[in-house]
């Protein structure tokens, strides 16, 4: 498992796709838009699960987490994490958690992703540099992809920050 995390428009998901077209060893598939796997030759190596597509934002928002887990194990890589942390948010009575259980409950969905998918790149944008948001819901936001950043960093066979467009390997091998 990899993870890559870096500001916003830095090269992440570019960097992501590049790794998996090299990876000699991976299946040909690819997701369509519904999330079926096609087989082609034309394709990357293994696709691009993004939480910002419709289709997949809608089996979060549906809680249909088994479909989602299916469509992991299926693919690579996992990007825009930052994004799937916010989906999943609203499953959450956040209002009546600390701040650890809701952490737990959002670190066991990331566990089910690693089991389904254990080589998946994880690409996190880094949402904790600036200012704090006044937003109670943007300041959990970023709390919980600043500690699931850390979790998946702490497993991740190596973890690349990436800035303009440059990959810098700061753990791992």
């Amino acid at each position: 498992m990899r993870l890559i995390t870096g500001g916003r428009y830095q090269g992440k998901s570019a960097y992501a796709k590049k790794l998996t077209e090299n990876d000699t060893n991976s299946a040909q598939t690819i997701l369509d838009s519904a999330g079926k796997i096609q087989e082609n030759d034309t394709i990357p190596n293994l696709a691009i699960l993004d939480p910002t597509d419709s289709q997949t934002a809608n089996i979060i928002r549906e809680n249909d987490l088994s479909a989602f887990y299916k469509q992991c194990a299926q693919v690579a890589v996992l990007d825009h994490c930052e994004v799937l942390v916010d989906l999943l948010l609203p499953r959450f009575d956040i209002d009546n958690m600390s701040i650890d259980e809701l952490h737990h409950e959002l670190l066991g969905i990331f566990e089910e992703i690693i089991k389904a998918q254990p080589k998946m790149i994880f690409v996190m944008a880094e949402l904790g540099c600036g200012v704090v948001p006044i937003d109670k819901k943007l300041d959990i936001l970023r709390e919980h992809c600043g500690r699931i950043s850390c979790d998946l960093a702490a497993r991740a066979e190596s973890v690349d920050r990436m800035i303009c467009g440059i990959p810098q390997r700061i753990a791992g091998n």
